[in-house]
């Protein structure tokens, strides 16, 4: 590869060797055609539970789609709006939740998408990877034409009338072929993160559930795991913020108790920090707010920072000295304590999407726990598996720097 001034020419800041013609200015619409799918009735099962993939924009997240959640069959795909697009389609989210719109993908297989999908096929002379990995470049400045236009959808005609810069079809397959390298590099890295985590949530369980146990320095067995509340296990952290901490935590169920500037990219605290409750590093606050992989809300230790202040709202707690930390940490991971949550929380019984269990209930939630050398043990076993998987971790990260690197400098 070779850098380029870009003042010289319409060139991209890097390009490969014997490349040197200047790329051109066209519409997607100049070098594609672009429509949409459609949705057959609902109210006709037999239209349904074919062998047709239906695509949705869920499904469309700048990646490469082999399959579908839903499926349709010949009958309705003929009496419906829906079309069935070749392998090599582009597929853009016109509308969607939250960041969904402006993202692409390129269907792996034929299939039908329902109308929030724009079906993007290049004409000849054009390389459909190229495109479509241009587009995924281009994701904040597509979403933006929406807001510009003063709706919040795309259309069909604002994607045909967005001017990109082309190399010709020579240099757009060297780029789209040397970019898909890097992309299943990181797809095989999100394999072995994937593996290791069920690989890890598989010891949790069997650990904590006894079925999986460990042996003592001489060979022996440990004793018998003793049945405890909470309570007598941990004591509730009461203690406001009388130093005015500035630090505010929100509970995170990937990243734990994580700084909000941090994780929203501002505060969203009340002014006043004085009623927030005051966390040192290894203390543990739940949150009885449900989400993914958290059906009866999260619990997370605070690692990151020395302490913080979190809202009243938490129940926050300290472990006795002869508690492992890092054990009770993988023990709320493996989620056996829902069991334990869920013996007190109302089935349905939320106030603005709590749970709805009570201090002195959630204190007397039963812990089985074995001695303290056993915790150790454990606790270091389950550590060593979770730092493999953050160095698996920080090697899709340089794939994905890499990866930006290239987007940044291998187009214009």
């Amino acid at each position: 590869m070779a850098k380029h001034n870009k003042e010289v020419g319409n060139f991209p800041p890097l390009r490969f060797h014997k490349n040197n013609k200047e790329w051109v200015r066209k519409k997607i619409g100049e070098i594609s055609s672009i429509s949409s799918g459609g949705t057959p009735s609902r109210g006709k099962y037999e239209f349904w539970g074919g062998n047709i993939p239906w695509i949705t924009t869920s499904l469309i997240d700048f990646n490469e789609i082999q399959r579908a959640e839903e499926y349709i069959t010949k009958e309705g795909l003929n009496q419906s709006s829906a079309k069935l697009f070749p392998k090599g389609t582009i597929l853009m989210a016109m509308y969607g939740q939250g960041k969904t719109r402006g993202k692409v993908a390129i269907l792996g297989i034929e299939a039908t998408t329902n109308q929030a999908c724009a079906a993007i096929k290049v004409k000849q002379g054009m390389d459909a990877r190229f495109l479509y990995t241009y587009l995924e470049k281009e994701y904040d400045r597509i979403r933006n034409i929406a807001n510009d236009g003063g709706q919040q959808n795309l259309s069909a005609s604002l994607i045909k009338s967005y001017k990109i810069s082309l190399p010709n079809l020579n240099e757009q397959v060297k780029i789209s072929s040397f970019l898909l390298l890097i992309d299943r590099r990181i797809n095989t890295q999100i394999k072995i993160i994937e593996q290791l985590e069920t690989l890890m949530s598989g010891l949790r369980q069997k650990i904590f559930s006894r079925q999986l146990r460990f042996k003592d320095d001489e060979g022996n067995d440990f004793p018998k795991w003793e049945e405890k509340n909470l309570i007598q296990l941990a004591s509730r952290i009461i203690s406001k913020n009388k130093e005015n901490n500035q630090n505010v935590l929100t509970i995170s169920a990937q990243q734990g108790l994580i700084s909000q500037l941090k994780f929203f990219n501002k505060s969203v605290a009340a002014k006043d920090l004085k009623g927030y409750y005051l966390m040192k590093n290894n203390d543990f606050a739940y949150n009885k707010s449900y989400s993914d992989g958290y059906p009866m809300g999260a619990i997370k230790k605070l690692t990151r920072y020395d302490n913080g202040v979190v809202s009243s709202l938490y129940i926050c707690f300290r472990f006795n000295a002869f508690v492992n930390t890092v054990f009770m940490e993988h023990y709320f991971e493996s989620g056996l304590h829902n069991r334990e949550i869920e013996k007190y929380a109302q089935e349905g019984a939320r106030n603005h999407g709590l749970l709805n269990i009570g201090i002195i209930d959630f204190f007397n939630t039963k812990i089985s726990i074995p001695n303290t050398d056993e915790q150790t043990k454990i606790a270091n076993f389950l550590s060593s598996f979770d730092k493999k998987i953050e160095a698996e971790k920080e090697i899709l990260i340089q794939y994905q720097s890499q990866k930006k690197y290239f987007l940044q400098n291998l187009f214009i």
